[in-house]
């Protein structure tokens, strides 16, 4: 089975360079690696000439451009990531097992923070039990493998999404069959500030509620 790797960029030099290294590096080689930008203005481009044996060029919408490189990718099987991710060096010879199985559609696994620090540790266990206990629900545009058929889009019938594009594939492949989380097949990601905010307002959300519900219980104990 012959892999396509998927990359949307945006200004990614920082990451991009270790990202695809990485994807070169899989013990279960890539054939082809897709990197598509949408507008970048640093280095994004020149390095992904680098590695990537095509670039395309899309718009500002991660929906659109990850099934613009869908629709372009000439393997049956398609590895989406992201541009600020690494995989380790075995991850697609161990996820590509599952396809032995030909009722497993997509194949994903679980996170661990680039940029690590007491917010994105939290954010990404709060993300990898949500998906161990409902693995139906999981969504890892970062890393998902899955087969490409007519029934995979990253899109609804109607437009692509901004955001939530990898939700929108996972409900279109489980029309066709089961989508697989493995634990075990984590890659390393950058956890963005818009992520690490909502995060900690949850968390001071949640110790809020906590402790209004302590005062609450000692206030009853006065009546």
């Amino acid at each position: 089975m012959k892999v396509t790797a998927i990359i949307p960029t945006l200004n990614e030099e920082e990451f991009l360079e270790d990202c695809l290294i990485a994807l070169r590096n899989q013990t279960y080689p890539i054939d082809e690696i897709i990197v598509i930008d949408s507008g970048s203005e640093d280095r994004t481009v020149e390095i992904a000439q680098k590695y990537a044996d095509k670039i395309l060029f899309g718009i500002r919408n991660i929906g659109y451009n990850r099934e613009l490189g869908r629709i372009e990718a000439k393997n049956e099987i398609i590895l989406s990531t992201d541009g600020d991710t690494i995989m380790p060096e075995n991850w697609l010879e161990e996820a590509i097992k599952y396809f032995n199985n030909p009722n497993i559609v997509g194949v994903t696994g679980s996170i661990k923070p680039f940029n690590s620090n007491v917010i994105t540790n939290i954010n990404c266990w709060f993300r990898n039990a949500w998906n161990h206990i409902f693995p139906s629900f999981v969504n890892r545009g970062c890393c998902f493998l899955f087969r490409n058929s007519l029934d995979t889009s990253f899109c609804d019938e109607f437009s692509c999404r901004t955001f939530g594009e990898d939700a929108q594939l996972r409900k279109n492949l489980m029309k066709s069959g089961k989508v697989v989380y493995d634990k075990n097949l984590y890659v390393i990601t950058e956890i963005p500030n818009n992520q690490q905010f909502k995060t900690f307002a949850i968390i001071c959300a949640s110790l809020g509620i906590i402790l209004l519900s302590k005062k609450l219980k000692i206030i009853k104990t006065f009546f």
